[in-house]
């Protein structure tokens, strides 16, 4: 099985691949199958998860100082954007933590019962499970 990086616009089109929904308000969206590691390579690190995109996004905004201290009081309060995904116009910008919320399972991290969670945008525009750890995430 090879792995392919899993990217901001890649997961706007699996999450919304399926059909139009009938109903006005509520899209339908696909449950992601996808793999969590550090190592692409290493079969035994694979976390195999499954992601359902809730309709909201964290954003962290970068406030403008003259000296970082590279810790969250760099950041404005978080702002919880719905249909953040949805529009491909949003994009993250530079300095922006930006953790994208749905429902996760899986066999490892968590049980097979779904709980809430996220998935991180990295700067490069890559999904993470945590950008600065290097769990990335990946689609099979």
């Amino acid at each position: 099985m090879t792995l392919k990086q899993l990217t901001l616009g890649k997961m706007r089109k699996l999450v919304f691949a399926c059909k139009k929904s009938n109903k006005q308000y509520l899209p339908n969206i696909n449950e992601l199958n996808l793999v969590i590691t550090d190592n692409p390579k290493d079969k035994k690190t694979y976390e195999n998860i499954t992601f359902l995109y809730s309709g909201t996004t964290h954003i962290y905004r970068r406030k403008n100082l003259k000296k970082y201290t590279h810790t969250m009081k760099d950041y404005k309060n978080v702002e919880i954007v719905t249909n953040w995904l949805e529009n491909r116009k949003n994009q993250p910008q530079k300095g922006d933590i930006v953790y994208i919320q749905g429902l996760i399972k899986g066999n490892g991290i968590y049980n097979k019962e779904w709980q809430s969670s996220f998935l991180q945008v990295c700067n490069n525009k890559q999904i993470a499970w945590k950008c600065i750890s290097g769990l990335m995430v990946y689609e099979k």
